[in-house]
């Protein structure tokens, strides 16, 4: 059984399994619109437009971790959310190497009091593309200092892989019942 498997079946703790998985992973919550290119984002100017393509360093993420995403998938699933006045829903979707053993994670989740449209954005490598992945986190994170922005929370022994373990989901939140997506 595969660990995207497990995840799936609620079984993802590497330790109970025998299997001695080593990750790096690093989240953290910033503004939605940073992941694509956007000029108006770039001069600090508040803009509905979230550009034509996905920014330098989210593409660089999704070629590291080898994860394909649709661009206008992503952008829909924003405008859904922003066009029904969602505060307090939105879920989270795990998008998955193809050997299932790496993933980048968005948490849409929109709070209550959310007014910069926010998002977690997280991902899980093997611990030998621990370094890029970590230079890559920071550019995305420091690409546009004027922007809304948690702490660079870096983990280790496998916590963002407990994060997405199906057994937790759904969760609430808030008034919410948060699910969660593998792709």
């Amino acid at each position: 059984m595969g660990l995207f498997d497990k995840l799936k079946r609620g079984k993802a703790n590497p330790k109970l399994q025998g299997e001695s998985i080593a990750f790096y992973g690093v989240s953290y919550a910033i503004q939605f619109e940073v992941l694509f290119n956007s000029i108006f984002m770039k001069l600090g100017i508040d803009d509905e437009g979230i550009g034509e393509n996905f920014s330098d360093g989210f593409s660089a993420l999704l070629s590291l971790v080898d994860v394909q995403i649709d661009f206008k998938w992503l952008e829909k699933c924003f405008n859904d959310r922003a066009d029904k006045n969602s505060y307090g829903q939105g879920d989270i979707h795990v998008f998955f190497n193809n050997e299932k053993n790496e993933f980048i994670m968005l948490d849409l989740y929109h709070g209550t009091t959310d007014q910069s449209d926010m998002i977690c954005l997280g991902v899980n490598v093997n611990t030998s593309k621990e370094d890029k992945a970590k230079e890559i986190m920071m550019d995305i994170y420091s690409a546009i200092p004027s922007i809304t922005r948690s702490e660079f929370c870096e983990h280790r022994n496998n916590e963002l892989l407990h994060e997405i373990d199906s057994s937790k989901f759904p969760r609430k939140c808030e008034s919410y019942n948060q699910n969660i997506f593998y792709h």
